[in-house]
């Protein structure tokens, strides 16, 4: 996030907008695009962007099928979650983890069409919010 090993101007790239990505979502593969770009997302060099005010938050994410990953982080405020979870449905967590951390819903959801939570996770997530991962696992 501070740039450290990279040149100024490849961090100040990585950083900024190089492409933005249709409002469809992640599944222009089948459908065509409609043209028109998703509001608040970018891609930068190899990172998902959310604008953040003036500037850009990174955020990224990981499907292997049975385990899932996600990241975002906010260099401006120096703050990040990564998230890896070995379950199909390991993404329902992310939301509002990454909206913990970070603040705030990410546009990258909704243009990743992640689905909401099931009910069984708001227990979850309320007892990992309040007493931390090992309770709220052992609940």
């Amino acid at each position: 996030m501070a740039g450290r090993g990279l040149r100024p101007a490849t961090a100040r790239a990585l950083m900024s907008p190089q492409s933005r990505p249709d409002e469809r979502g992640i599944n222009t593969a089948t459908a065509a695009p409609t043209g028109r770009f998703a509001p608040s997302l970018a891609w930068g060099l190899g990172w998902g962007l959310a604008q953040e005010g003036e500037s850009w938050s990174l955020w990224h994410w990981g499907d292997n099928g049975t385990t899932k990953a996600y990241v975002a982080a906010s260099p401006q405020r120096r703050i990040g979650v990564v998230l890896f979870a070995n379950s199909e449905n390991g993404l329902l967590l992310a939301p509002p983890i990454v909206a913990d951390v970070i603040g705030g819903a990410s546009p990258a959801f909704a243009w990743l069409k992640q689905r909401e939570a099931v009910p069984a996770f708001g227990p979850f997530v309320a007892t990992l919010r309040a007493s931390g991962a090992v309770q709220a696992l052992e609940a």
